[in-house]
Order: C-alpha cells, then sequence, then structure tokens
C-alpha cells in the first residue's frame, strides 16, 4: 500500500463511539448539515452516498431515532482534519454537490447530481443513491462518470471538471447508445 493511501485511511476511524474530551479535533470549513454548527468539532461523519452531506457526533447519534437523512446511506467516520488538497483530490471527500449532468436518473427519477453510473448494456443513467442501493441489475457493467463541467458556487459559472475526461466517456456514451439503435 502506497503511504498516501495508509494516510487517507488512518483518517478513517474503523470502530465507532465518541472520541474522548482530550481528543477533540477540528475539521475547518465543514459545518454539520443538521444542526447547522461549524466547523465540526471532535468526529465528523460523511455521508457516502450524497454529494456533500457532513454531521457531527450529536447529530450523527440523533440520526438513529430521528429520520432526517435516510437510514440506508451509510457514513464515513473521519477522525482526524483532512487538508484542503486531500480534500480536492480524493473522490470520497470531494463536494460533490455542484456536479450537474442535466440527466434523469431512470429509477427515482432525480436530477442526478455527484457520479453518474451509465449502464453499458441498457444505455441508461442511474444516480449514486439507486447505483449504491443496487436497484439497477448487478449483473450489468456501470460506467462511473464525472460530469463534463461543475457549476461554480459563487459566480453560478462553469469550469472544467477535474475527475475524468468528459469528451472520451461522452463518446463512449454515444457509441454504445448508437450500438443499440
Amino acid at each position: 500500500m502506497d503511504h498516501s493511501a495508509f494516510r487517507i485511511l488512518s483518517m478513517l476511524h474503523p470502530t465507532s463511539g465518541i472520541q474522548p474530551e482530550s481528543a477533540v479535533t477540528c475539521h475547518v470549513n465543514v459545518s454539520c448539515d443538521c444542526c447547522r454548527r461549524g466547523p465540526i468539532t471532535g468526529v465528523r461523519y460523511k455521508c457516502s452516498t450524497c454529494p456533500n452531506y457532513d454531521l457531527c457526533e450529536r447529530c450523527i447519534q440523533l440520526s438513529e431515532t430521528t429520520s432526517f437523512h435516510p437510514q440506508d446511506h451509510l457514513f464515513f467516520r473521519v477522525s482526524k482534519p483532512i487538508s484542503r488538497d486531500m480534500m480536492s483530490s480524493i473522490p470520497i471527500f470531494m463536494d460533490r454537490s455542484r456536479w450537474f449532468h442535466f440527466v434523469n436518473c431512470v429509477i427515482c427519477s432525480s436530477s442526478i447530481v455527484g457520479y453518474r453510473y451509465f449502464c453499458t448494456l441498457c444505455a441508461v443513467s442511474v444516480c449514486e443513491c439507486c447505483e449504491q442501493k443496487g436497484l439497477h441489475n448487478m449483473e450489468h457493467n456501470m460506467l462511473k462518470m464525472a460530469p463534463t463541467f461543475i457549476s461554480a458556487r459563487s459566480t453560478g459559472a462553469s469550469t472544467a471538471a477535474q475527475a475524468a475526461p468528459a469528451s472520451n466517456t461522452n463518446n463512449t456514451i454515444q457509441n454504445i447508445q448508437n450500438s443499440r439503435k
């Protein structure tokens, strides 16, 4: 295992529970999406399904008895703060809430935000949530796609996507769709 992968895995604490007060850390530029407090201190819980959803320790405990977030979404337990470089380069930590595809999920009909999963057999698109739940045929091959562009938060303008060469992906999709006709 390379050193960067080891660093990432060491930040995802394998056990559950609350850190002792002496070990409280601060996750700069990350606020809780339930209570709106920020920055999150202590352990940060990042939703693995939603493009940008974090909870603090208090709210993750509330989520077990209150249904303010889907119960079938899994959370990463992040015990140590993550550097800005790592947050912007490692997909599980990226803010994918501005990753628009301008296509709807064939299963839930919602607009796809975050990763888009394209079935190479059926030539349909599925959102992250439906793909994670296995709602499309699990025997079909799926292309995991970043958007062709990302909406800029402050100006509403678009910037080039950093995660994937969109033109190659779009050409692949076009070839698959043409072969189905």
